[in-house]
């Protein structure tokens, strides 16, 4: 009797409504170090050199290195869906100036995915950004918070 109770097996096809490619179309870079900040919206697009190179390059980037501050890193996000930042993925951990040994310049950029390289190549410089003409100190060791 319980066997006359179980639902009948069938089999169907199932049709993706949208096909993931192995590598992303661009990579979208953002960071402290750059000048559009963390917003993915504003972020320097990458797209791949030639369609399955999967070389990914940009010219003339700035990076500026803020002197006393643990953020001056950069990432590059991606998302496999085309034009789809609502949901990106992580494609690098925080590049920083410390842990990768870049100044505050103009680069040309380039992220192989098939060899995991990424190579930054200096070609210019930028003028120094002036000092804060005050400096305010915040914490919980003052009286003031």
């Amino acid at each position: 009797e319980f066997d006359a109770q179980l639902s009948e097996i069938i089999s169907c096809a199932i049709t993706p409504k949208t096909t993931y490619p192995n590598f992303p179309p661009s990579l979208i870079m953002v960071g402290a170090a750059t000048p559009w900040q963390w917003d993915l919206n504003a972020g320097l697009e990458l797209p791949e050199s030639r369609e399955g190179s999967h070389l990914y390059q940009a010219s003339g980037v700035e990076l500026r290195v803020q002197p006393m501050s643990l953020n001056n890193g950069f990432k590059f996000y991606f998302s496999r869906n085309v034009n789809d930042t609502d949901d990106p993925r992580f494609a690098t951990q925080d590049l920083s100036a410390e842990t990768f040994g870049y100044e505050t310049g103009v680069y040309d950029i380039e992220v192989n995915l098939d060899t995991k390289l990424l190579t930054l190549t200096r070609t210019g410089d930028l003028p120094e950004a002036p000092l804060p003409e005050q400096l305010y100190l915040l914490g919980g060791c003052f009286t003031w918070g």
